[in-house]
């Protein structure tokens, strides 16, 4: 392939498609006279110049209209799928012969004559700024139509997230309920289990999101030494006994980052997954985590496994949207470059060194940043929640979740109201008892959650509000607004008690077991726990 004339301005391959000696030797006479160095390759018909494309390409052609063997436009129908202008030429001024080639997608018209012929060489540095023109608009509407991709893939997320989220949120509550049973080891495995499946695919819709709109995160310290031993004994389970998982940690002074901790998991998850899946005949996956002091200092990730590796090819495109080189069944494309999306929003940097058929290593690298003062003794002030007395209103289409956030506020001790759609929401704040606080769903039937909160505001009601949702970018708009605290479906029990806490103020602390928490409610949407 020629050069590109825009990256080496100095260097230029033309090809004449003319079947007149005198002519090709006119124009080249022409180039000795420029600074520009040019190389002319010369063909007298279209079959030859078919010929000479299959295995050269130039930067610029100049065709004679009538050739020997047809018309020199239909040259362009083997150039519409390669990135070449062209110049038609022609001995006659023919205005229609102009608009048919300029239709064809011809970028200039020279009518032949010894002067015109001569003056080739400024009309090619004209055709060339043109195309570069033509390319880099070409370019642009790519990007465009990207970005148009992007957004109809984020409003198909944002409409189902909200659905799929609500039966993620009940499968990931009762699963956590059924675990404060504490139920023996056996059946502690599947529950844990079911809640690692439930974040995967919170996290795919995540996923989905992050790539079609900037969602805000709310970043944190998160200790990433014990998030990496949590992830990799989640995962252990799910590897096959050919994979050998190797874990090395050596962190001086912790391996704290400041992060979105579900985002930090899902790069581990992922990177681990990835490794695993690249070793369909057994191997060894090395996970390690340690830290950097000099130059800067860093907490760095690595997994390393001795799969497949990839080719040169495949290592370029890896971290692109949608490419992948697993079946359909096996994924989605989005795994590496959500890891890439996380990691430099995170202020770090991905390194990647692979090899077919020698392995591949990921190398993540964050901001090391000091331990929180409360770190020391996590368990320290974490108690149990007390027992509460508040009325609480909720809205909330779907059955599965409103009966589950009833039961977590219940056995706190709280009065429980429920409604299913928007208008019961206002009908109950207006014509029933005063609430203390309500938990509200956006996308209810009848009325959204968020008209419903705009209404209740321009009111003057100004009851403390808990918002859920399974589309984050929802949520954000409320982040300011000191009487609302959000929560991303799919939720722990324990995130919502925390939010209740946060909002309403500390509860009383618990004695002993709240009585009556364990027999099933009446069938009135009012629910009173006992001694309420």
């Amino acid at each position: 392939m020629s050069s590109n004339p825009v990256t080496e301005p100095n260097s230029i391959h033309v090809l004449l498609v003319e079947d007149d000696p005198s002519h090709v030797e006119l124009i080249r006479r022409s180039f000795t006279e420029v600074r520009r160095k040019v190389r002319v390759s010369a063909t007298q018909s279209l079959q030859a110049a078919k010929e000479f494309l299959r295995t050269e390409r130039p930067d610029i052609l100049f065709v004679d209209h009538l050739l020997p063997d047809g018309d020199g436009i239909e040259l362009l129908t083997d150039l519409s799928s390669v990135s070449t202008p062209m110049v038609l030429m022609s001995s006659y001024g023919n205005e229609h012969v102009a608009v048919e080639a300029i239709k064809a997608g011809a970028l200039d018209y020279l009518v032949k004559s010894e002067e015109s012929l001569r003056a080739v060489p400024v009309m090619l540095e004209r055709v060339l700024r043109e195309w570069a023109h033509v390319q880099q608009t070409a370019k642009l509407e790519a990007e465009l139509r990207q970005a148009q991709k992007m957004d109809a893939i984020g409003t198909l997320a944002s409409g189902v997230a909200h659905d799929f989220n609500n039966l993620l949120t009940a499968i990931h509550g009762y699963a956590e309920m059924a675990l404060q049973e504490e139920p023996g080891v056996r059946s502690r495995e599947p529950i844990e289990r079911i809640q690692y499946v439930v974040n995967q695919a919170a996290g795919l819709t995540r996923s989905l999101l992050m790539f079609s709109r900037r969602v805000k995160t709310e970043k944190v310290k998160v200790d990433l030494e014990k998030l990496v031993r949590e992830t990799a004994r989640l995962l252990k389970r799910l590897f096959p006994a050919s994979v050998e998982m190797r874990i090395s940690i050596q962190v001086e002074g912790g391996a704290w980052v400041e992060g979105d901790r579900n985002q930090l998991q899902q790069v581990i998850m992922n990177l681990m997954i990835n490794a695993r899946d690249s070793m369909a005949h057994g191997g060894v996956l090395e996970l390690s985590l340690r830290t950097q002091t000099q130059p800067e200092r860093f907490v760095i990730l690595q997994v390393k496994d001795s799969g497949c590796g990839m080719d040169e090819a495949t290592k370029a495109r890896v971290f692109e949207p949608f490419f992948t080189t697993k079946t359909r069944e096996q994924g989605t494309g989005l795994g590496l470059s959500v890891v890439l999306g996380i990691v430099r929003d995170h202020g770090g940097k991905i390194d990647l060194e692979t090899c077919t058929n020698q392995g591949t290593c990921f190398t993540v690298s964050w901001p090391w940043v000091e331990q929180p003062s409360n770190s020391a003794n996590p368990a320290a002030g974490k108690s149990r929640p007390g027992h509460r007395h508040e009325r609480v209103l909720i809205a909330e289409d779907n059955p599965a979740v409103r009966d589950l956030v009833q039961q977590c506020l219940q056995k706190i001790g709280m009065e429980v109201h429920s409604v299913a759609d928007g208008e019961a929401l206002l009908e109950r704040m207006q014509r029933g008892p005063l609430m203390e606080l309500v938990i509200l769903d956006l996308d209810l039937p009848k009325r959204s959650g968020e008209s419903c909160l705009r209404f209740l505001r321009e009111s003057g009601r100004q009851v403390p509000v808990i918002l859920m949702s399974g589309a984050l970018d929802q949520l954000q708009e409320w982040d300011g607004d000191s009487r609302v605290r959000c929560l991303s479906k799919p939720f722990a029990m324990a995130q919502l008690q925390e939010a209740v806490e946060t909002i309403l103020g500390p509860s009383k602390p618990v004695r002993g077991p709240v009585s009556g928490t364990d027999k099933d409610p009446p069938e009135s949407t009012v629910v009173r726990a006992a001694g309420a």
